[in-house]
């Protein structure tokens, strides 16, 4: 939303999920998601994590602050909100909590297949992808030494060779030493 779309306006629940706000307000018995809001900003809560709703309709999660502005006397005279992004932790989050999965399976003596085959799956989740493989290079080729798919959807087999030439993924991959995603 712009600037223009908020600023100034006296509905503080623009860009907030119905379904979050009807949950706030079950929560603190509230008979709407905007008198909840209120009800959270003049307890003094802190912020709250949202899944706050673009115009375009995707979303983002943020925490959301909202705040009384009161006069001279302590009387409620508006409210001020502030919303910032927690994309970037949640996906430290969510990184952190991989690495802490793939740590306990290589502590239990894992068989490397099965280490490789996990790294192949965290990165598909992590990428939201339905597929993805590890891979050594050897040479001018690359060797499949885990892959990971969802179901119905193939994945290269293990000890699959793909030369190392051309403009596919696997060749930028070991060409640049850097991350590569094929659509």
């Amino acid at each position: 939303h712009t600037a223009e779309e908020v600023v100034g306006t006296a509905d503080l629940t623009v860009g907030h999920d119905p379904e979050e706000l009807a949950g706030l307000a079950r929560e603190l018995g509230s008979p709407t998601g905007l008198a909840a809001l209120l009800q959270d900003a003049i307890s003094d809560n802190e912020a709250r994590e949202w899944n706050l709703v673009r115009r375009d309709g995707t979303r983002v999660p943020a925490a959301r602050t909202i705040a009384p502005i009161r006069s001279a006397s302590g009387s409620v005279t508006g409210y001020v909100g502030l919303a910032r992004s927690i994309a970037r932790r949640r996906r430290n989050e969510d990184e952190q909590a991989a690495l802490t999965r793939l740590s306990t399976v290589v502590a239990s003596g894992a068989a490397p297949e099965m280490v490789f085959e996990e790294v192949a799956r965290e990165a598909a989740v992590l990428l939201d992808a339905e597929t993805a493989g590890v891979s050594r290079f050897d040479g001018d080729q690359g060797v499949e030494v885990g892959s990971w798919s969802v179901e119905g959807v193939t994945s290269l087999p293990l000890g699959a060779v793909t030369p190392l030439g051309g403009n596919s993924g696997m060749p930028r991959v070991s060409r640049s030493a850097r991350c590569a995603r094929t659509q």
